[in-house]
């Protein structure tokens, strides 16, 4: 008898183990769709359309000016504003929606309604639109042109500093929120970042009174000592198996602060011909390198880029 019942728990304990396998599988499955999202990006044949807003704290002013900059790097959110004053009262900063597209080797990120893309690579060399402040504007607008760089004069001492090439690679990084899924692409290698995300479990989730699938992924914030003082949370949120929403949270001593939400339009591996078009038809100049022509002041036109208006 007294065998009979050891052997009728151990059945029923093995029993509630595999019930609750089943169901932590249930909950901490990624969603499908992410492995996909991995090999779209890794692949570099991509397209998507997005809105990003960033939220930005408010700066108490009794704070000691250093504890205000350890503040701001910590939260790593003054990078993205740095040439403005809403990060000193508290605010958010909408984009309009913009899209990011490779596709063989190519890669393009510009708002939706411009007339040429903001960066740009393709057959090795780099394009970027500039807003040439040098020139007198015309109803109060500064004239904007492309300029371009090849592959090997990127890496120049003498680029002028003002058609900030040093940014270019990270203008063309899929921005922070999406890198999730491939956080050491070629294009973000010499960024400062944190450790890449890892998977941290799955929820349901209601913003908004909308219901989202949520993957949340962590990465950690280190002190000159190693030891991790933060973290970035990354919630990843789907609606009937697409990636639809991501919200960025910044975690310490218990307390998450909302950073960053972007609203995604579209996000596909199928690039429309249209991504890579130029609207309007553009004169491409030769980026600043220090040479001769730069020093006589002369613009050296490459190319003519663009449609046939």
């Amino acid at each position: 008898m007294k065998k009979k019942l050891q052997k009728s728990l151990s059945k029923l304990l093995i029993f509630f183990i595999f019930l609750f396998l089943i169901s932590s599988s249930t909950v901490s499955a990624e969603q499908a769709a992410a492995e996909q999202y991995r090999q779209m990006f890794k692949n570099g044949n991509f397209y998507v359309e997005y809105k990003l807003t960033e939220f930005y704290p408010k700066i108490n002013f009794n704070t000691p000016f250093e504890s205000i900059t350890k503040q701001l790097r910590e939260q790593r959110v003054y990078e993205s504003d740095q040439s403005g004053w809403g990060w000193l009262f508290g605010h958010k900063h909408e984009d309009n929606f913009k899209f990011i597209a490779g596709q063989n080797g190519k890669r393009i990120k510009s708002t939706l309604k411009s007339k040429f893309p903001a960066a740009m690579y393709q057959d090795g060399k780099y394009y970027r639109c500039w807003i040439d402040f040098s020139v007198k504007p015309k109803k109060n607008k500064y004239p904007q042109k492309m300029i371009v760089l090849s592959e090997s004069e990127i890496n120049s001492p003498f680029l002028n500093p003002y058609q900030q090439w040093k940014d270019i690679k990270k203008d063309l990084s899929l921005p922070e929120e999406l890198a999730v899924f491939y956080w050491d692409e070629p294009y973000r290698k010499d960024l400062d970042k944190t450790s890449a995300p890892k998977y941290n479990g799955s929820s349901t989730r209601t913003i908004d009174k909308q219901d989202y699938e949520c993957d949340q992924y962590v990465s950690y914030i280190s002190s000159l000592t190693n030891s991790n003082i933060a973290m970035e949370a990354y919630n990843m949120l789907y609606q009937n198996g697409q990636l639809v929403k991501i919200q960025k949270y910044f975690i310490r001593n218990g307390k998450e602060t909302l950073v960053s939400e972007m609203d995604i339009k579209t996000i596909s591996s199928q690039v429309p011909e249209s991504a890579f078009a130029i609207k309007k038809k553009v004169k491409v100049y030769a980026g600043n390198i220090g040479d001769m022509n730069d020093l006589l002041e002369k613009e050296v036109l490459v190319e003519t880029m663009g449609g046939n208006d």
